[in-house]
């Protein structure tokens, strides 16, 4: 089996934002092995689809064909991944003065990162794709080989080089406020 692209949350509502989430269907019928997590759609349906423009088309999103939605099995690998991720992030805003215990409830934010991050860490097949700092910087230490992760600029690519969204597409979605900071430097040659 080859790669299945596992995305964060961040990777679909930035698509949403800027218009280009037929991309993700076209991927899906044309044979890109897309993924995200339970708590990923749930994030996207409850929180980041809120006083939005796109807010609706996001809750009423049917899931592109042949994106698999994973999901924690209790005592396989991603889920012990998971517990011991967020004891380490809980400890971690315990000890930077924030009096959070480690058992403390995560917000629904870091519980799709962390569960994105788990799942991709049990599995070789997955690439976590994602545009947030922390979670990136978690699935490195996380996820080996590294390689295992692409950021959505690289995401992007590969759906523009397999005819599922246009470079015109691409570009905009490079303008987005998340991204045309971060855009890494062959962007202008390959995408415009």
């Amino acid at each position: 089996m080859g790669d299945r692209w596992l995305l964060d949350a961040n990777v679909v509502s930035m698509l949403f934002e800027e218009g280009c989430e037929d991309a993700l269907t076209s991927a899906g019928v044309g044979g890109l092995a897309l993924a995200t997590t339970e708590k990923v759609i749930e994030e996207l349906r409850r929180s980041r689809a809120t006083n939005k423009p796109w807010a609706e088309r996001l809750r009423a999103w049917p899931l592109p064909t042949g994106m698999v939605v994973l999901d924690m099995v209790i005592g396989d690998e991603a889920s012990v991944r998971y517990e011991a991720l967020r004891r380490q992030r809980n400890e971690r805003r315990g000890a930077q003065g924030g009096g959070v215990a480690p058992e403390t409830p995560l917000t629904l934010k870091d519980q799709g990162e962390l569960t994105c991050i788990a799942h991709a860490a049990a599995d070789p097949s997955l690439v976590f794709v994602a545009h947030d700092r922390n979670a990136l910087w978690w699935a490195v230490h996380e996820v080996l080989p590294c390689a295992r992760i692409a950021s959505v600029a690289s995401f992007v690519r590969l759906l523009v080089d397999g005819d599922h969204m246009t470079a015109a597409e691409a570009s905009s979605l490079g303008r987005n406020r998340n991204l045309r900071d971060h855009l890494p430097t062959w962007w202008a040659e390959r995408i415009g």
